[in-house]
């Protein structure tokens, strides 16, 4: 498996500080996120084969929770379903590798990533952006 592809899945060992919520709306929220309109049909046809809302139910991801995103990628795809899923009540932070401007992927990533976000403004508005620096060797 080459790093590129580890450090990509390694969202998931993401900042996580909640409380919890109560009730079946947030499964119920998180389930209408990952189907949202806001998503391509290939996005949401790879939901189940990616198990994406049995993941971040594992992962004990509630509504109300502030959520870190670590190199969410060009294309975002559990941001598609985290933003939205986050935005009224929780926090949604996307940590991207800016750090090095000599590197064109990492640049070029975060370019597409940000467009992304600005496209769609009443799904992505509530996104905070942060920068991390990239790794020594990819």
């Amino acid at each position: 498996m080459n790093a590129k592809l580890i450090i990509s899945t390694m969202f998931i060992a993401a900042l996580v500080i909640g409380c919890g919520e109560t009730g079946t709306s947030g499964q119920d929220g998180l389930l209408a996120a990952a189907n949202g309109d806001h998503r391509s049909a290939d996005n949401i046809k790879r939901n189940g084969p990616r198990h994406s809302v049995e993941t971040l139910k594992f992962f004990g991801i509630t509504s109300d929770m502030t959520v870190m995103e670590i190199w969410p990628g060009s294309g975002g795809w559990y941001t598609e379903i985290l933003a939205p899923y986050l935005r009224e009540q929780g926090t949604f932070y996307a940590a991207s590798y800016v750090g090095d401007k000599d590197t064109p992927y990492f640049i070029k990533g975060v370019e597409k990533f940000e467009k992304k976000l600005a496209a769609n403004p009443t799904v992505y508005d509530k996104v905070k952006s942060v920068s991390i620096m990239p790794p020594a060797h990819i």
